[in-house]
């Protein structure tokens, strides 16, 4: 059933979710091809493309709603959904969090389909001076849940971070190097100085430092397919 609560409406239809059965067929037998045609490392990358297709309008009105490249936004779709089950951040990490002592913060934990942390969720809302109690940490959860909702929350923070480091650019039109930079900043946040996600990306192979873009370059490989999926 769905509703209202404070964040968002959750009368929204939903791709199916990335279950536990899943997870465990991806990570024990990634190549046992029983399970599907390519073993679990492709059931994987099916449910990625799936997810894509079945959200697809959704991602590219999203995108220009916000005024960014709809493969921006598609490719951190591609790199978040699948994995980890939601229902395990849902249901263990985050009640952990909340009721026992000497855990990380409830809002460090990363929800929704798109995994996104529920206080850099808060922030891309333009909530970030909001404290939440675990009614409310709960609520922004469901709602993290809701494609259209996660959907939209990530475009949002996808053009906060854009013009973090790149203020003055035309945020629909990105070059490879803020396309990656915009990706890693996903991944890794604002902490790092631009400078160092440029030296990682110019960097060799095989260097310590290259880690910083690995996100956004694995972005980068998949752009190609996920265009074609949002333009299909």
């Amino acid at each position: 059933m769905g509703g209202q609560n404070e964040f968002c409406s959750t009368d929204s239809d939903n791709s199916p979710k990335w279950s536990i059965l899943n997870a465990l067929a991806w990570k024990l037998t990634p190549n046992w091809r029983f399970l599907h045609s390519h073993g679990g490392q492709e059931q994987l990358f099916g449910y990625k493309r799936a997810w894509i297709t079945y959200n697809r309008v959704r991602i590219v009105s999203s995108a220009g709603y916000n005024y960014i490249p709809s493969e921006l936004l598609g490719c951190v779709v591609f790199n978040e959904v699948g994995g980890d089950p939601p229902s395990i951040k849902r249901n263990v990490v985050l009640p952990v969090r909340q009721h026992l002592p000497f855990q990380r913060s409830p809002m460090q934990t990363s929800e929704g389909a798109i995994k996104i942390q529920l206080r850099v969720a808060l922030s891309a809302i333009g909530l970030e001076s909001m404290k939440l109690d675990h009614q409310q940490q709960d609520e922004l959860t469901t709602c993290l849940e809701t494609d259209v909702f996660n959907i939209e929350v990530v475009a949002k923070l996808l053009y906060k971070l854009i013009i973090f480091d790149y203020p003055n650019i035309d945020t629909m039109y990105l070059t490879d190097e803020q396309f990656v930079v915009a990706g890693s900043r996903y991944n890794r946040g604002t902490a790092r100085p631009l400078s160092e996600f440029i030296q990682s990306l110019n960097d060799s192979p095989g260097q310590a430092d290259r880690v910083y873009t690995s996100y956004g370059r694995a972005m980068l490989r998949h752009r190609d397919e996920v265009e074609k999926i949002l333009k299909w």
